[in-house]
């Protein structure tokens, strides 16, 4: 009895330490799971926005038995009109890789991410690990997807007062020369997340040409 409930305690440890899968919409029909921990993250499709769906394995461990249970996972998934697109990175378990492997060639199935030296994703995405590691970090429940997936680039405004020039009353003091010597710190870059823009724009590419 005492061993059981030791048993039981440590399973609802493991659960509340493990993190929540975490789902967002990207629309066109297009939804985002990412997973924590195999087998229970894994989403029940007709619960996540979709149909298809961005399927993020980046940095999941597995076991041989949570790797079996995602390979039976995958054969219940039908996805000729419904693409799984699968993220994958370096810290992606060996195991996870080999299952998804043994399921190249089903129709709707692709996989995206960076060469491992023991396995090459369907879609080579080059991204180097900061890179990949600080966008996989930005998004969490109160980062915008669209603020991870898009590059804009902050350009000076030109409004008309500009362009006439202001008069000398209006103009700034002269640069402390100090100033000049130092350059103004440039603002941090924001991540970005190349491989799930990447997935998007497949996604987007698929629809326009009529393939789902």
């Amino acid at each position: 009895m005492i061993r059981r409930l030791a048993l039981s305690a440590g399973l609802l440890l493991t659960s509340a330490l493990s993190a929540a899968p975490l789902v967002r919409e990207l629309g066109d029909g297009l939804g985002y799971a990412r997973i924590a921990q195999l087998p229970d993250d894994l989403p029940d499709t007709a619960k996540v926005p979709g149909p298809a769906l961005v399927l993020d394995l980046r940095n999941v461990p597995a076991t041989t038995d949570t790797a079996n249970a995602f390979a039976l996972w995958l054969t219940l998934q039908d996805r000729a009109k419904a693409p799984l697109l699968v993220l994958l990175n370096p810290d992606t378990a060996p195991l996870i890789r080999e299952v998804l492997h043994s399921q190249a060639g089903r129709p709707g199935i692709l996989t995206l991410g960076p060469t491992t030296p023991d396995y090459a994703p369907d879609i080579v995405v080059p991204i180097s690990a900061d890179a990949d590691r600080l966008a996989y970090a930005a998004l969490d429940n109160t980062c915008p997807i669209a603020d991870l997936v898009s590059r804009k680039l902050d350009k000076p405004r030109y409004d008309e007062a500009s362009r006439v020039g202001k008069t000398a009353r209006d103009a700034p003091p002269p640069p402390n020369p100090d100033e000049l010597a130092a350059p103004p710190p440039e603002p941090p870059a924001r991540p970005h997340d190349l491989l799930l823009a990447r997935a998007i724009n497949l996604h987007r590419t698929l629809r326009a040409l009529d393939r789902l």
